[in-house]
């Protein structure tokens, strides 16, 4: 929600277990990691320098990253 050019979706796969997947690289993926690197601001309003998303691709399993800008 607080970044509405990025959707993550939240889906429950076997065994009950949820799992949040994302595009990363215009390929669905299982998502692993968020890291926000922050300069400055304020705990309310910090300035994101840039935000990565880390994951498995699902359908090689292979490990996919992108960095953007917000």
């Amino acid at each position: 929600v607080s970044y509405k050019k990025t959707d993550i979706y939240l889906m429950n796969t076997k065994g009950s277990r949820y799992h949040a997947f994302v595009k990363i690289n215009d390929k669905i993926s299982l998502l692993k990691k968020i890291f926000f690197k922050t300069d400055g601001g304020s705990f309310w309003s910090p300035n994101v320098v840039y935000v990565e998303l880390t994951g498995n691709d699902i359908t090689t399993g292979k490990i996919v990253s992108e960095r953007f800008k917000p």
